[in-house]
């Protein structure tokens, strides 16, 4: 998506070079503000999107965010886990399941500053394929995207430090898949 509107641009003028652009938005991060924070002590999770299709179950982010706040460079991170409008369902399971999830913090719909300090302040993210998780990739945060049924191809996030993790069956494969890119990305 990032390569046709380039070339749209491209063509209709305007003073673009989409080679350029889409070598750039590997290498930099694309949005940067006061909300980047040198500290970068947060573990993101964002188990949603705006097509329940896109989305592994519940139970399956219970699984993700205990093993990958075992990895142990990243234990000492603040688990953080974002609900927008599209997860209201979630807040209760995960409010539920808060004392396998301890000490993570719910975000619900935070304001958009809010947003960008909980992405700013992020080692790592991982969500589905989701317009917060095209934020995360933008903003330079280290991000895993998880693609259900989309093509990561044509849908997939941009920035400097993405994983795209593709799988619809959510089991143990899958999880070791995962953690092994919030490892390494």
């Amino acid at each position: 998506m990032v390569r046709y509107l380039a070339d749209c641009l491209e063509s209709a003028g305007l003073p673009i070079n989409s080679d350029e652009v889409m070598d750039n938005a590997g290498r930099h991060p694309l949005i940067c503000g006061p909300w980047a924070s040198e500290r970068r002590d947060r573990m993101v999770f964002h188990p949603g999107s705006g097509g329940p299709h896109k989305n592994h179950p519940p139970d399956f982010w219970l699984d993700i965010i205990q093993k990958c706040m075992k990895i142990s460079r990243f234990s000492r991170l603040k688990p953080t886990l974002l609900l927008g409008p599209a997860e209201a369902s979630l807040q209760n399971f995960f409010s539920r399941h808060k004392d396998l999830l301890t000490p993570v913090k719910i975000h619900f719909c935070p304001e958009k500053e809010m947003l960008l300090r909980i992405l700013g302040s992020a080692a790592r993210y991982l969500g589905h394929d989701s317009g917060i998780t095209h934020l995360s990739g933008l903003m330079g945060t280290p991000t895993v995207a998880l693609f259900k049924q989309t093509d990561p191809v044509q849908w997939g996030p941009v920035g400097p430090r993405i994983q795209i993790v593709h799988g619809r069956k959510a089991d143990r494969e899958l999880i070791e898949r995962i953690t092994t890119a919030v490892n390494s990305v």
